[in-house]
């Protein structure tokens, strides 16, 4: 069975920086739903959080994450949109963390499920690996998108991020 990827659209940060990256009307017409991103913040520090809103909430969620910082490695859970790791404004310049996040049957009458995967380096002894699993207690299709800094209030110029919607045949 192929998997077809198809770009449904691409948010390219400007030289003003947004605060965030958002993907409306999305429509239902594919199986699943994989969103790539290259992201840094501008938060004063190395590293900073990502925080995911589905149709306009951030309320519903449960998720679970197991994280990797170079040196250590640990656990967590909660009830937020928490979204893995990015780079702050501080880390090396010119780097950006790289995620996935992928939506199976996000246009389906059940919960919705979602597991991230993101990476963010600063060229350094620290780097945040974080590996998520999470699910958003609602039986709407998910038709918009919404990515912000969890510290920080956007992200810089040449983030970037690209929305595909994956048909199975």
């Amino acid at each position: 069975m192929a998997n077809t990827f198809v770009k449904i659209g691409t948010v390219d940060v400007g030289a003003g920086g947004a605060s965030t990256i958002d993907f409306t009307s999305i429509p239902g017409t594919y199986t699943d739903l994989c969103l790539q991103l290259s992201l840094r913040t501008n938060r004063a520090a190395v590293d900073d959080f990502l925080v995911l809103s589905i149709n306009g909430s951030t309320s519903t969620f449960a998720y679970r994450a197991i994280e990797g910082s170079g040196s250590a490695a640990s656990s967590y859970s909660g009830t937020t949109g928490r979204a893995g790791a990015t780079d702050g404004n501080s880390s090396t310049a010119s780097t950006f963390s790289s995620s996935q996040f992928y939506f199976p049957n996000y246009a389906g009458s059940a919960n919705k499920t979602y597991s991230i995967e993101s990476v963010a380096e600063t060229n350094a002894t620290t780097a945040y690996m974080t590996i998520l699993g999470g699910l958003w207690s609602t039986t709407s299709a998910i038709t918009s998108l919404s990515i912000s800094g969890g510290l920080s209030s956007g992200f810089v110029q040449y983030s970037s991020a690209t929305l595909y919607g994956i048909s199975k045949s």
